[in-house]
């Protein structure tokens, strides 16, 4: 099983992307989307640069690991939102193996795992533990993204090019990142019959024998929308 589409969306929404290497509140040599030495693939060093496409290409490597330790813990049947919501929870605390989530739900108790989840809003902050609202924020939207399918809708992205420094959104439909990245085509990429046709005009009938025939009206049709690949496939504007 693996993380779809928006649920990696969802987890790059809260993590930004950074192009540049630094070091997080730990101290860690950190660069795209919370990648660091541990995850492999690639060491940071100070001065490292890379692309936006590169960022998420090392955040799809890295999302095996947490995939992996939700499917190793919960051994409940998960739907796909219900795992969606878990890799972003490890991916954020790592606690899916050592905490008492997984247990929870393996004994069905669906409230007291999420009740659980929720205490995980907490940070050091000048060495003492802080309760902070983009933590909580975040527990919220697993929660709603376990219990209802509730996906957030990322349209952009926040990307700094250093860090700390200036952020700036980047539409998603601007980033070309390969076919392979999503699982599957995107929609350009399907067979024009994939997509719905346009409404035609009602026929004319002809009027009875002996009775003028009167013209039918000038039927217009509204143009389609523009839509990018990026809003036909979530499917709206």
């Amino acid at each position: 099983m693996k993380t779809s589409v928006r649920g990696m969306l969802a987890i790059i929404n809260e993590e930004a992307v950074v192009l540049s290497t630094y070091k997080d509140s730990a101290g860690v040599l950190t660069i795209g989307i919370g990648h660091t030495a541990a995850a492999g693939e690639m060491a940071p060093k100070m001065g490292d640069r890379i692309t936006i496409v590169q960022a998420f290409e090392l955040f799809r490597k890295d999302l095996v690991k947490f995939e992996r330790h939700v499917l190793a813990s919960v051994k409940r049947p998960l739907k796909q939102h219900e795992f969606d919501a878990l890799v972003g929870f490890d991916f954020n605390t790592g606690q899916i193996e050592g905490g008492t989530v997984d247990d929870k739900l393996d004994a069905g108790r669906i409230a007291a795992a999420m009740a659980t989840l929720q205490q995980y809003d907490k940070a050091k902050v000048g060495g003492k533990k802080k309760k902070l609202s983009g933590l909580d924020k975040r527990r919220d939207m697993e929660e709603a993204m376990f219990r209802h399918a509730t996906y957030p809708m990322v349209g952009k992205i926040k990307v700094y090019d250093r860090y700390p420094g200036k952020m700036r959104l980047v539409p998603m439909n601007e980033i070309d990142l390969p076919v392979d990245w999503y699982g599957f085509p995107r929609p350009e990429d399907r067979p024009i019959a994939d997509f719905p046709e346009p409404p035609q005009p009602a026929p004319h009938i002809p009027a009875p024998m002996g009775q003028p025939v009167a013209k039918p009206a000038p039927v217009t049709l509204p143009a389609p929308p523009k839509l990018s690949w990026w809003q036909r496939w979530f499917g709206r504007a």
